[in-house]
């Protein structure tokens, strides 16, 4: 513990009683007196009481906030992430921000704080320590478990209706992708990579991976026998030989995003990739990262992006 974090418990007293002062008090297990709760378990096998329509929810992650704005609006979350989500609009209507530490959770006094499975148990239980109740949801990494992940948490926060809604307009997105791709035979399927400024990546168990599965597409990375955490360089990518190259944008950096920009351009420049299918039929494709990285409803974005790219495929707005 930091010498900042233990000054921060000496306050912590004070900072919890002037924010009970304001927002009405809270009971023991972060709940307020007089409102219905009930007792749930998080994706790591933990028990806890939760506010059955809880008010001061405090929302960690981008995935999250992506999830949980649409089933809550903005009026029942009180902080999200610092980084933008990709519902920037109703994003600005919440003023609340957080940072990796939990003295940024602590000082909204919440009532619900949901959490990824990325984030330490250090940091889940010095939220726990103060009273207030952290479920912790399990990272989804294919669409079916972010269509299982939309009802987990629509059912914590007391909106199943607002889930349903969310998972069936999601799951009608990825049905008509599917029905879409029936029309393409396998022997037209085109190969892509992932390409960034050091090197492709996008391997196996990736977000990449999940798009290209559902985009119809040939992860090539992962067909050469790279996984999510691997990185190769230009050999690679000329050994691949793909038909199509996505390069990530990069919404919270305009520096990287002009990198990745210059990336394309110099893989078009480059002689030696004057060979390959994608240069020479002008496929390099910017794709926002927000959509690829997102595990969230967010990421049939992507999916259809790519799809749209390497097949010409239109989306149907639903």
């Amino acid at each position: 513990m930091t010498i900042r974090t233990k000054w921060y418990y000496y306050l912590l007293p004070l900072i919890l009683w002037l924010s009970l002062f304001i927002t009405g008090c809270h009971a023991p297990d972060g709940t307020r007196p007089g409102h219905e709760v009930r007792t749930v378990t998080d994706s790591q096998g933990t028990e806890m009481v939760v506010p059955v329509h809880p008010e001061r929810v405090v929302s960690v992650g981008v995935s999250t906030d992506d999830v949980l704005i649409p089933l809550l609006g903005t009026k029942r979350i009180v902080a999200i992430a610092e980084l933008m989500p990709n519902l920037e609009k109703e994003s600005e209507e919440i003023k609340g921000r957080i940072s990796g530490s939990t003295e940024s959770v602590l000082q909204y006094a919440p009532d619900l704080v949901v959490v990824p499975s990325w984030k330490s148990a250090e940091y889940v239980d010095e939220i726990r320590s103060a009273g207030i109740p952290v479920y912790v949801y399990q990272m989804p990494v294919t669409t079916e478990k972010i269509i299982g992940m939309i009802h987990e948490l629509a059912d914590l926060v007391g909106e199943p209706e607002n889930g349903n809604r969310l998972a069936q307009k999601t799951e009608d997105r990825i049905r008509n992708l599917h029905n879409f791709l029936q029309t393409i035979p396998e022997k037209d399927r085109l190969t892509a990579v992932l390409a960034r400024p050091n090197g492709i990546g996008g391997g196996s168990g990736s977000t990449f991976d999940t798009c290209c599965k559902q985009a119809g597409i040939i992860n090539g990375a992962a067909a050469y026998g790279l996984s999510q955490n691997d990185s190769a360089g230009r050999e690679t990518l000329l050994s691949i030989n793909p038909d199509i190259i996505f390069i990530p944008s990069d919404a919270y950096s305009e520096k990287n995003s002009q990198a990745n920009a210059m990336a394309a351009r110099q893989i078009y420049e480059d002689p030696a990739f004057s060979h390959i299918k994608a240069v020479q039929n002008r496929q390099i494709y910017i794709i926002d990262a927000r959509w690829l990285m997102s595990y969230s409803q967010f990421i049939v974005n992507a999916m259809e992006e790519m799809a749209k790219n390497a097949y010409r495929y239109e989306a149907i707005t639903p």
